[in-house]
């Protein structure tokens, strides 16, 4: 199964963080050089500078992703995004991470200035949504 999805990384980061740390957090955790990643250069409210990241990742290295997203999230954070699914919408498992955490190789639910990951299957299969998620986070019923 986890070879049929996708997975959709979005970032922003702002000009107090570093760049460098999130880079090397993704290819630390989980083996996503930077070269993965499409940037786009913003600004914000007070001119600050803001940059854009994002990625598209399939095949094995989305099975790499997914994982280790499984293995260091908690059981009560897995229970979380079980519960917040809603089954009339295919468009995939939505995970936030905490960015101050992982800049610090630590995997946690965060919701402010979070690291969005879209979990999508590629071939949908006849499965719910729920039951997608379930196998993912290996939390099958």
């Amino acid at each position: 199964m986890t070879r049929d999805i996708g997975i959709n990384i979005d970032v922003i980061v702002h000009a107090t963080e570093s760049l460098e740390k999130i880079y090397g957090s993704f290819e630390d955790m989980f083996g996503i050089r930077r070269d993965k990643f499409e940037v786009r250069h913003t600004t914000g409210h007070f001119d600050n500078q803001i940059i854009l990241l994002s990625a598209n990742i399939v095949m094995d290295a989305a099975s790499k992703v997914v994982t280790r997203l499984a293995s260091d999230i908690a059981t009560h954070e897995k229970e979380a995004i079980l519960e917040s699914i809603n089954d009339d919408a295919d468009d995939g498992i939505y995970v936030r991470l905490d960015k101050q955490d992982f800049v610090l190789g630590k995997i946690s639910l965060g919701q402010q200035n979070a690291i969005k990951f879209r979990i999508y299957a590629r071939q949908y299969r006849k499965k719910s949504l729920g039951q997608m998620c379930q196998e993912l986070l290996g939390m099958e019923g």
